[in-house]
């Protein structure tokens, strides 16, 4: 029988996989609406700072970057150095 123009009926596999994705996207478009809108940038963030490292400060003072002092590059970028109260100069 050529041309055999019976409409295809989905399969209980199909079915399954389209109701689970749609399930995920449903679930990722409500994590999405429910996250705030506001900036993270300092959010839970204390301004960066060199402190003295007691742990590891016994015959002389060895200090170390606390609060949000994070590196996006080496050299760090002029932007994270406005935010550390004692910038040094990195040298390879």
């Amino acid at each position: 029988m050529k041309g055999d123009s019976s409409p295809k009926v989905p399969t209980k596999g199909s079915v399954k996989s389209t109701g689970a994705f749609l399930l995920l996207l449903s679930f990722l478009l409500y994590v999405a609406e429910s996250y705030p809108n506001f900036p993270k940038s300092n959010m839970g963030c204390e301004e960066c700072a060199l402190t003295k490292n007691s742990g590891f400060s016994r015959d002389r003072p060895i200090y170390q970057c606390m609060g949000c002092c994070f590196s996006r590059a080496y050299p760090t970028p002029l932007k994270a150095m406005t935010t550390i109260d004692h910038p040094q100069e990195h040298h390879l």
